[in-house]
């Protein structure tokens, strides 16, 4: 009568313990792949700021009017006198990147 007990309590308890390491487990796993996520989330949040940083920088360059004097001159193909203008290309990076012209003056 005792034995029986004692199994009967054991049983009981170990249902439990049993259903509790099984709970935390799950809960682990749920933890890692939610830190997972958060990693991603924070890269994908950081990229967009460089993004942002990098159009902000071109908002700041377009206020200068001799910048956009020469970027319009640098789009309709026109020089100043006395101004080369040479265009080169890369094939690497993305377009706005790949292609940068160089300025010569020359005092005449």
């Amino acid at each position: 009568m005792f034995l029986r007990r004692v199994v009967t309590l054991m049983l009981f308890f170990g249902t439990f313990v049993g259903a509790g390491i099984f709970t935390y487990a799950n809960r682990l796993e749920r933890l890692r792949a939610a830190e997972e996520r958060l990693a991603h989330y924070q890269q994908q949040y950081q990229a967009i700021l460089d993004l942002n940083a990098y159009y902000q920088a071109q908002i700041n360059m377009l206020e200068d009017e001799d910048f956009v004097a020469m970027l319009a001159r640098e789009r309709f193909f026109k020089s100043l006198p006395g101004e080369i203008i040479f265009r080169t290309s890369t094939d690497s990076g993305p377009r706005w990147e790949t292609e940068s012209t160089v300025y010569e003056y020359h005092e005449d």
